[in-house]
């Protein structure tokens, strides 16, 4: 029977850990993974390629809740080879604590929908993965024809609003790009596309040094990289051992949450022990003002990419030495010393990262309402969270 099929509600699949029937998509079977134990079993095979789908790291996600509690699906059919992995992470915020002056039209108009919001608690299931932008929250649906993999996707959505309590939404996020096939075929099914940044990313593979990137760029975009530079004079950049990372703990968290702070809306809240589990897998470099720690990055290698992870500085750094602007070409570096074939710079402050030659990315975020009045409001209620930006793409290539 069809997902779609309006006339029979599907039963409400049981929890448990073993593996189940999936109702409304025929032949697959799914199997949660929701306490410490059941890791054990993962697919570690068709997951260990990327870190951010490998047991270890989703186990630690579930152990150690960063603003959002951490599940896992796998799912299986006779018929296909490998399993389909998907990461879940289920949130919960006050619409009203997100709406920002600037988005929603000014002060004032903020104020009232505050009032008119400052009841509503919302809990949502996510397929996908929050902590890192880009197709990293899930393996195997591309293998699927695209009406497959849109029953499987309803399918498994329906299982997780009907396996908890209190959830008013699900949201797909990043599987797919906007224009695939699978994301036409989710709106048709009564998904609302979410207005959200498109992803930055750099092709590394015309560039053999940072001296190769920094030959192809237009005179004009190699001045703009010195004057950075310049700017940096007095800051010493340095790798941060597994040892100062502990050490200077807090001080990394609070960084980070001075960066962080600035976003218009964000799902979720990196604790202290994230970037202790960060130490011992990402390149950690630390921006110091003579013996003051002032900024950091990490960089992490999944893959053929390396990811522009979590970072903090101080604001006023960011301006009077250029620090952010900087960060990314020390990222960039950094990746080219990896090998990396992409370096992903993740979603924000697109302008300046197609400044160094990254492009947008566009990836679906689709979101669904618990029922089905429920999903008129969505597009509407999360234009007051965030409103894409309007910027300019830039071509600092030769030729470009």
């Amino acid at each position: 029977m069809p997902v779609s099929c309006p006339s029979i509600r599907p039963p409400t699949p049981r929890i448990g850990t073993e593996w189940q029937k999936v109702p409304g998509a025929a032949g697959w079977r799914l199997k949660h993974f929701r306490t410490p134990a059941d890791w054990t079993d993962w697919a570690r095979d068709f997951s260990e390629g990327s870190i951010w789908m490998s047991a270890s790291y989703l186990k630690f996600l579930h152990e150690h809740p960063q603003g959002m509690d951490s599940e896992a699906i796998a799912l299986r059919h006779d018929d296909y080879d490998r399993p389909i992995l998907l990461s879940v992470q289920s949130t919960g915020f006050r619409l009203a604590d997100q709406v920002r002056a600037s988005i929603s039209g000014g002060e004032w108009t903020s104020r009232v929908w505050r009032r008119v919001l400052g009841q509503i608690p919302l809990r949502i299931k996510v397929i996908g993965q929050l902590l890192v932008s880009g197709p990293f929250g899930g393996t195997g649906l591309d293998a699927l024809p695209p009406d497959q993999a849109v029953d499987v996707l309803e399918a498994t959505g329906r299982y997780l609003m009907q396996t908890g309590s209190g959830f008013m939404g699900l949201v797909i996020k990043d599987l797919f790009p906007k224009d695939h096939p699978v994301t036409s075929g989710l709106e048709a099914r009564g998904f609302a596309p979410l207005g959200v940044d498109p992803v930055m990313c750099l092709d590394l593979t015309a560039f053999a040094s940072f001296s190769d990137y920094l030959g192809g760029l237009s005179s004009k975009y190699r001045v703009r990289y010195r004057r950075a530079r310049k700017k940096l004079a007095g800051l010493e950049r340095r790798r941060l051992s597994k040892e100062e990372v502990l050490t200077k703990l807090s001080l990394i968290h609070d960084l980070h949450r001075e960066t962080a702070g600035g976003a218009d809306f964000s799902l979720v809240e990196v604790s202290r022990e994230y970037f202790v589990w960060l130490r011992e897998r990402a390149d950690f470099h630390g921006y110091f003002d003579g013996e003051e720690l002032v900024g950091f990055t990490t960089g992490m290698v999944s893959g053929e990419t390396y990811h522009a992870h979590f970072l903090g500085m101080r604001e006023a750094y960011k301006f009077s030495h250029h620090l952010y602007h900087n960060m990314l070409f020390d990222l960039l570096k950094d990746a080219l010393l990896a090998r990396s074939v992409v370096l992903d710079y993740g979603r924000t402050a697109l302008e300046i990262k197609s400044s160094l030659g990254a492009r947008a990315e566009y990836w679906a975020v689709v979101a669904r309402g618990r029922h089905g009045w429920m999903s008129r409001w969505v597009g509407p209620l999360t234009r007051l969270l965030h409103r894409p930006p309007n910027w300019e793409a830039r071509s600092p290539f030769k030729g470009g």
